[in-house]
């Protein structure tokens, strides 16, 4: 009998149960109930919060969203696949095919999973399931030397923002502020890079309000600098001990040239090694040219590039499987062509 058939899923109506041994497991900060509470009710979506037995004993554990659709039924996602104790490949596998198993008999047409902020995500090989491959940029913060691994540029970056005296305030950046940056950031991009820049990237986060709602939470936190009593920068992170991931940044245009950016990833580093934290994710990149640099950039700082798979579904059940060849046609086209946009606004 393979591993995954001794599985058992278990549904959890409890949110504090479910949340009370999860440090237990490797878990992603994506998949905390503040996040998924947060994601559903400012879309209309509905959490779903799972445990993973095998032999009676807990294994695994993996929170979601579930999306319901008049033309391709009720679908789940998970910003991350399963937290499991220890980084076994087989289990991890087993556990999503055990998913897959309850998922299909509970009628849902598709399982998608992604990567974000995942401590073990490796590429699984299951049938119906197409790997998706994500870099992200990780800096640990445990080693009270962890500046030394900063570049030469950074470093002197570091030391021109200085020199503007910046001071850096913890929670004190209002949701206007943040999108005055935000916006000052897309028009920098826009400017630099000639290609259109959302600020607001993953799934189902693409909205001030769900913004505004996640700034109330308790694993959310905002570095802000500010020069001659303007703020000139902000970072928004999400904070569950000992593990932070860098959500949103934006530093005033003006700014850009001053070293303020490098100088303020190099104050929240060192704010989270002083509260002993462990690392920080400095999250993913996007494809093409901008994501090159901003990996250099990444790198620059002392992050380490790590390989992450998410995986999407095909539709699983009748009659949506007769989908599925549109679907794997849309797959091979590029993100950005006119038929993956009108497409994936169905599915």
């Amino acid at each position: 009998m393979n591993t995954f058939e001794k599985l058992k899923i278990k549904l959890c109506h409890s949110i504090s149960d479910w949340e009370s041994d999860l440090s237990e497991f490797n878990y992603s900060i994506f998949q905390t109930p503040q996040w998924i509470e947060t994601i559903s009710k400012q879309n209309s979506l509905s959490p779903v919060y799972i445990d993973i037995f095998y032999k009676n004993k807990k294994s695994g554990k993996i929170s979601g969203i579930v999306k319901k659709n008049k033309y391709t039924g009720k679908q789940i996602y998970f910003y991350s696949g399963p937290a499991i104790k220890d980084p076994d490949i087989n289990l991890y596998t087993g556990t999503i095919r055990a998913l897959k198993k309850y998922l299909k008999r509970e009628k849902y047409t598709r399982l998608n999973f992604g990567s974000y902020g995942c401590l073990f995500a490796p590429e699984v090989k299951i049938r119906s399931f197409h790997p998706v491959m994500r870099k992200e940029y990780i800096v640990n913060l445990e080693s009270p030397d962890y500046h030394k691994n900063y570049s030469r540029n950074i470093r002197r970056n570091i030391k021109k923002g200085k020199e503007l005296y910046p001071e850096l305030a913890i929670n004190n950046i209002t949701i206007e502020e943040i999108k005055r940056l935000l916006e000052s950031t897309r028009q920098y991009r826009l400017n630099h890079d000639k290609k259109e820049y959302h600020p607001l990237p993953l799934p189902y986060f693409n909205n001030y309000n769900t913004l505004n709602t996640l700034l109330k939470t308790e694993i959310t936190s905002t570095y802000s600098i500010s020069i001659k009593g303007q703020i000139a920068g902000f970072l928004l992170t999400l904070e569950k001990h000992p593990y932070a991931s860098a959500l949103l940044t934006g530093i005033d245009m003006n700014f850009y040239s001053s070293g303020l950016s490098p100088c303020l990833y190099d104050q929240v580093f060192t704010e989270l090694h002083n509260k002993g934290f462990h690392y920080i994710n400095l999250g993913g990149i996007p494809d093409g040219e901008e994501g090159g640099k901003l990996a250099h950039f990444k790198k620059s700082l002392g992050a380490k590039e790590v390989i992450l798979y998410g995986a999407s579904s095909d539709f699983l059940i009748y009659p949506y499987k007769l989908l599925n060849p549109g679907i794997n046609i849309i797959r091979k086209l590029p993100k950005d062509h006119p038929a993956v946009k009108f497409f994936m606004r169905f599915i």
